[in-house]
């Protein structure tokens, strides 16, 4: 039923994110001093 519903509203494909939506979380890949860096 959720597949058809999502399918009718328009979406072709549908990713989940299993960790959930957290703020910064893009950042874990970069190292220490990366982030010092990027930050300035």
């Amino acid at each position: 039923m959720t597949e058809l519903f999502l399918i009718k509203l328009g979406f072709d494909y549908v990713s989940l994110d299993l960790k959930g939506y957290r703020t910064g979380s893009m950042n874990e890949v970069l190292s220490q001093e990366q982030l010092k860096t990027e930050m300035g």
